[in-house]
């Protein structure tokens, strides 16, 4: 018997490129996204922006998809007097530059400190890396992952891990462990670095208990950033050259949580 083999390639309007084949051993598939999608330097169509009802400004976008669900589990959260209003989505590589760009010169302060007084340059990455992404390697920039805030007027306090162990925080969060997963959703940065993935990976983002993102989609992001690695190495902002080192771990040293089958 003959092998057949066909191959079809379809861009779709969200800058995804599917590669599927088929033989006699049934079809096989292979998705993979250009480097432009997964570093923020393309405009996907399938950003939408955020109602103004269910975020902290204006301005902000999602993917569409990942806006479906929010909507849904926002909706589901009301139910038990929850209030979850988005506070980041989509990050473009020229937006992920400008806060990283302001923290390496000292214009925004990490952790209180001046960070262009510091001379070693591997000291300087890890400490803005501590909680910003490289430009170019931010899960923002796929629009499935945002922070959340527990109050439409919370913005500062709803990135700090302390705002989500007391009061009203605690009870979103602990709606948000028991319930989103039932809606897609899951918590790439639990835990610290260490514990995420032990014996794999050091280094790390720290714990982030407001940044949730939409599991059937940026799970496919995170594969194909893998499989372009080596292509995708940071470029185009100071550090850049030290961020090498990094930026793999970074990448994907997030909770299995968000890399299982969705």
């Amino acid at each position: 018997m003959k092998y057949f083999f066909a191959a079809l390639s379809i861009l779709l309007g969200s800058g995804v490129l599917i590669s599927m084949g088929a033989h006699e051993e049934g079809p096989v598939t292979k998705l993979s996204l250009p480097a432009e999608a997964l570093t923020g330097k393309q405009t996907n169509p399938q950003f939408v922006p955020v109602p103004a009802e269910m975020a902290t400004r204006s301005g902000i976008k999602l993917e569409l998809k990942t806006l479906n669900k929010f909507k849904e589990m926002r909706a589901e959260a009301k139910k038990a007097g929850i209030d979850l209003f988005v506070l980041s989505g989509y990050r473009s590589f020229a937006d992920q530059k400008r806060i990283w760009e302001n923290k390496f010169s000292g214009k925004t302060k990490v952790a209180g400190k001046d960070l262009s007084t510091e001379k070693n340059p591997r000291n300087k990455v890890l400490a803005i890396l501590t909680y910003s992404s490289m430009p170019g390697t931010s899960r923002h920039h796929w629009g499935t992952d945002f922070d959340i805030a527990f109050s439409k007027n919370n913005q500062p306090d709803a990135l700090l891990n302390r705002s989500w162990e007391t009061g009203k925080g605690k009870e979103a969060y602990t709606w948000l462990t028991q319930n989103a997963s039932r809606f897609g959703f899951c918590q790439p940065y639990q835990e610290s670095p260490e514990k995420r993935n032990p014996r794999t990976f050091t280094y790390g983002y720290n714990e982030e208990k407001w940044h949730w993102s939409y599991k059937p989609v940026s799970r496919d992001f995170t594969i194909a950033y893998k499989e372009q690695m080596d292509g995708l190495k940071p470029a185009g902002f100071s550090g850049a050259d030290t961020c090498a080192e990094f930026y793999e771990k970074f990448i994907l040293n997030v909770h299995q949580d968000c890399l299982t089958t969705p």
